[in-house]
């Protein structure tokens, strides 16, 4: 899947601009650059089709994430706090997110057993480091094409940061991952867009 953004800028609420951002890319790893509050998450929810950007374009293999449905289903993404419903397992999770993707007969136990996760413990009564990488195990059910990564590794215990870059470098020829990260990126980046300063209204 080829990523395509294309002098994107994203209008805030109170008139902040974020923006112009040029990207593209297509397998392997890009690190979104940028000190807190440039904007990363955001351009990580438009890229993700969540949010609309105010003018310019995304594009995956040529659709708008945004306006097509199918698009957005070969997405996963893993977000700075937890978002999946809490009474879901980590099995019934990740079994969700691979039908969605088109992939039921996907399988994420062996995920599960490496990552030393119980398979049927609801995710609000794990710990914070469990429900993290039961949330990462489903952003990755159903080989996504595009793999949104928000400060993942900065939410992950030492033995879940080491499983996630051997699992990058497994996957880094089949998929893109774009990973939102705070200072040095643990792990080597193949495109490096640095966020420009946000606009504020004058």
């Amino acid at each position: 899947m080829k990523l395509s953004v294309n002098d994107l800028r994203y209008r805030y609420p109170d008139g902040t601009t974020l923006g112009p951002l040029t990207l593209s890319a297509t397998t392997g790893v890009v690190h979104l650059q940028g000190p807190n509050g440039s904007g990363k998450t955001t351009l990580l929810r438009v890229v993700g089709g969540v949010l609309e950007p105010s003018s310019g374009s995304v594009r995956l293999d040529g659709s708008d994430p945004f306006h097509h449905a199918p698009t957005r289903a070969h997405i996963g993404a893993c977000a700075p706090a937890a978002e999946l419903p809490g009474f879901l397992t980590a099995t019934e999770a990740w079994r969700q997110w691979a039908a969605f993707r088109g992939a039921p007969s996907w399988n994420g136990a062996p995920l599960l057993a490496e990552l030393d996760l119980p398979a049927h413990l609801r995710l609000d009564q794990m710990s914070s480091g469990q429900r993290r990488r039961a949330e990462l195990i489903a952003a990755l059910a159903g080989d996504p094409h595009l793999i949104l990564l928000d400060e993942t590794f900065t939410h992950l215990d030492d033995a879940g940061v080491h499983w996630l870059i051997d699992a990058i470098g497994r996957m880094r020829g089949q998929h893109l991952f774009v990973l939102s990260h705070h200072g040095e990126l643990p792990l080597e980046a193949d495109v490096t867009l640095t966020m420009p300063q946000a606009q504020r209204p004058a």
